[in-house]
């Protein structure tokens, strides 16, 4: 999360995208859940932005202790605050440079396909990689003393998109990533009701998202969209 293989970091690029998401979307509603190796809900669901954003930009790795990196938590925590809303039209937007050290989310990925709820996976990171540094400024080493190189595992990422339905972007070297995320908002729409979706301005869009920030080395956003007819 803290490897620097993309400007800033992983983690500061995910949450400007997110940033950049709220500003985008103007009547949202939106929750916190943040997971490592286990998820929590961190903030309820609510319109209040400011405080959203003000949890974002104060995340810091240790926030969550538990070990390891588990993605399928994360996207069952997803599901279990979707479960408590009836809305139909529902899409996580995962950020993840796809370093996976437990559970099967590509496995649950099909599940949340089967239910209706695509995955849009953001590539956080580099093939090449970089080193981990921490907040202390040192870096992590293996048992050998060995700085341990952090890279980004695309497969797994476009496979859990694959599996849901959804799409995979690739967030180094992309522009306009903004506009591809809306663009396959459109695609997913339009395979669930037709080719007569079309965009509208932004003051139309109904929308609850739900962030989550995996820690260690994945950040991650999760959205549940509500569509409003259009004419």
């Amino acid at each position: 999360m803290l490897v620097r293989d993309i400007s800033p970091s992983r983690l500061k690029k995910s949450i400007s995208v997110a940033e950049d998401l709220i500003r985008e979307i103007k009547d949202g509603i939106f929750g916190l859940v943040l997971f490592k190796g286990d998820a929590e809900e961190s903030m309820p669901i609510t319109d209040d932005t400011v405080s959203l954003t003000a949890i974002l930009n104060a995340v810091q790795p240790d926030w969550i202790t538990s070990p390891g990196t588990n993605i399928e938590k994360g996207l069952k925590k997803a599901y279990q605050v979707f479960s408590g809303t009836s809305d139909s039209n529902k899409v996580i937007l995962l950020f993840s440079d796809g370093e996976n050290q437990s559970g099967d989310p590509v496995r649950y990925a099909k599940y949340l396909g089967k239910t209706g709820i695509p995955v849009i996976c953001l590539g956080a990171g580099t093939q090449t990689g970089g080193i981990i540094k921490l907040s202390n400024g040192k870096t992590v080493k293996d048992r050998r003393g060995t700085e341990v190189l952090s890279r980004l595992h695309k497969q797994i990422l476009e496979d859990i998109a694959k599996a849901s339905g959804g799409a995979y972007i690739e967030m180094h070297g992309t522009n306009n990533i903004l506009q591809r995320i809306v663009k396959e908002f459109i695609r997913i729409k339009k395979g669930k009701y037709g080719s007569g979706f079309r965009v509208v301005k932004r003051e139309r869009y109904g929308l609850l998202l739900l962030f989550s920030v995996i820690f260690l080395t994945l950040s991650g956003l999760i959205w549940k969209v509500r569509w409003k007819d259009t004419l």
